[in-house]
């Protein structure tokens, strides 16, 4: 079978010449990965007449930023199926009659698939787009990951994962014949040009044609590598660590960062993603940030720290940890710098960020058809799929534990690993705080304001929230999207926030009773701040 023009002598010996002289005397291009069991670097050049893959690619408005040759690559071989699925034929430098189907992946890696579902037709003209082959809702689509295949005839002749192919054993280097390169769209998400070459069959010797790839292009949208889409960690502090996967051309994953570095401002987050969250000069002279509020600073006025801590410029620390400096990302503890979540275990369903147990989903909106995982928007799991280990509960759209999508707990219980558990269970919060309801709730103790009471009336009990107390008594809120919580994470400090609104009584005797009650409930005060620059906690 041959997809040639027409079998036309003069063509074959054009196109034979040009991908021998470039094989002889062309130098290597930086970044080629992909070099046939005959030693020829795919792809090879095409004759003039010929519109090359690099001459596409650079002719679509706007271009696709694509080196066909250094990013040529023949992984991904399979990929998940979205529910967005579309594929077009985009370029055919052959007249020979070529469509494309796609398969399940059979249980091995080398043998043919025991079927194909064909998507485009081997009679279409170039620009034929399909959208009706919804693979992940066709009903022989047997879950997880596909292929694709040209077909000639009915019959599939070769196929996107290489080693389906014929394996060439009296090549220079023997391997299977590598028939399709895949390249990832660098303008368009979830999107692969898939570029076929035209041949009439391989061999155990050798293939008779020239490699240029150019014979058999498709774009196929709403498809993505394995692995592809999901949250992950980029390494980086703060909210910037938040990413999803992606695949690029003859790179391993990448962990694409979704949230970029801001000016920092007093609210509980570290907005320039240093590893500090909030710090120096967010407030007015006289007032340090904590927690996302502006306070004074202890030392100042009545406030005191406890026995077992120190006031160091304007926080109370543990007395082991007074000048001590961490790097960025680190706090410290009993006078040594560790990382912010070491010996945290957060209740079911958060996760520990930056010291704190937080619900990663907290304050973000998903667009339509998206849900949000691990503090991302991913698309729902009936048409995204799950991470091996968990189900899909199509109910929600979220990925859960296997034997979880069906599982109705009762109040105050949530599905774990198809038994419904106390999401408390095995959870050690943040400096000590008590696990509630599913939640961490930090240990701060009801906190005496004297000068809100008024003269002549008993002292105003103020509860401490996990926010923060600013100077009105209000509690700063949280900040919904940027994972941030209204509290300092990883810091274990007492807070200077009671003294922002108490001050001396005028009575000597009610002065030295409010000073007992003040000394009293901060005895046992644990808030939290942190002064930019300084990584310390207690």
């Amino acid at each position: 079978m041959r997809l040639g023009r027409r079998h036309r002598a003069w063509r074959y010996a054009s196109r034979w010449a040009v991908a021998l002289l470039t094989l002889v005397f062309a130098p290597r291009t930086a970044g080629a990965q992909v070099i046939e069991p005959n030693g020829l670097q795919v792809p090879a050049a095409c004759p003039a007449f010929e519109t090359s893959l690099q001459s596409y690619f650079d002719q679509l408005v706007p271009p696709e930023p694509i080196n066909a040759t250094a990013d040529a690559s023949t992984a991904p071989g399979t990929f998940s199926p979205l529910c967005s699925f579309q594929a077009q034929l985009i370029l055919s430098q052959s007249s020979g009659a070529a469509g494309l189907a796609w398969y399940n992946m059979p249980n091995d890696e080398t043998s043919a698939p025991s079927a194909t579902y064909p998507i485009i037709a081997e009679t279409a003209m170039v620009g034929t787009m399909v959208s009706s082959a919804a693979i992940r809702s066709d009903p022989r689509y047997a879950g997880g990951l596909i292929g694709f295949a040209l077909m000639v005839q009915g019959q599939a002749v070769y196929y996107s994962e290489y080693k389906r192919n014929v394996f060439c054993s009296g090549c220079a280097m023997p391997d299977h014949w590598k028939l399709m390169l895949a390249y990832p769209s660098k303008l368009a998400s979830n999107a692969y040009y898939l570029a076929f070459e035209d041949w009439p069959g391989a061999n155990a010797t050798g293939w008779p044609d020239d490699g240029d790839f150019n014979d058999k292009v498709f774009k196929l949208t709403g498809i993505r590598c394995p692995g592809g889409g999901e949250p992950c960690d980029t390494g980086k502090l703060g909210p910037c660590a938040r990413g999803l996967t992606e695949c690029r051309a003859n790179q391993p994953l990448l962990c694409k960062q979704l949230v970029q570095p801001k000016p920092e401002v007093c609210d509980g987050i570290d907005n320039d993603c240093d590893g500090v969250v909030d710090g120096t000069g967010l407030c007015r002279p006289g007032q340090i940030c904590n927690r996302g509020t502006c306070v004074s600073g202890c030392g100042r006025g009545e406030f005191i720290c406890l026995p077992t801590e120190k006031c160091d410029e304007d926080y109370c620390v543990e007395i082991g940890c007074a000048g001590v400096r961490c790097e960025a990302g680190k706090v410290c503890r009993q006078g040594t710098c560790v990382a912010a979540c070491d010996g945290i275990t957060c209740p079911v369903q958060q996760v520990c960020r930056d010291g704190k147990c937080v619900d990663a989903c907290a304050g973000i909106v998903c667009d339509v058809g998206r849900v949000c995982r691990g503090g991302v928007c991913v698309e729902k799991c009936d048409c995204g799929g799950c991470p091996a280990g968990l189900a899909c509960d199509t109910t929600s759209g979220a990925c859960v534990d296997l034997g979880c999508p069906s599982r109705v707990c009762a109040a105050g219980t949530t599905c774990v690993n198809g038994a419904c558990v106390d999401p408390c269970n095995q959870a050690k919060c943040p400096g000590g705080g008590a696990c509630v309801n599913g939640t961490c709730v930090d240990p701060v103790p009801p906190i005496v304001d004297a000068g809100r009471s008024g003269d002549g009336a008993p002292p105003v009990i103020i509860t401490g929230g996990s926010g923060g107390i600013d100077p009105t008594g209000g509690s700063a809120g949280s900040t919904a999207g940027t994972g941030g919580t209204g509290a300092t994470p990883g810091d274990t400090r007492s807070t200077p926030a009671a003294s922002c609104s108490c001050r001396a009584a005028r009575s000597e005797s009610r002065a030295w009773s409010l000073i007992g009650l003040l000394g009293a409930a901060l005895f046992t005060a644990r808030t939290r701040g942190r002064r930019k620059g300084r990584g310390i906690a207690a």
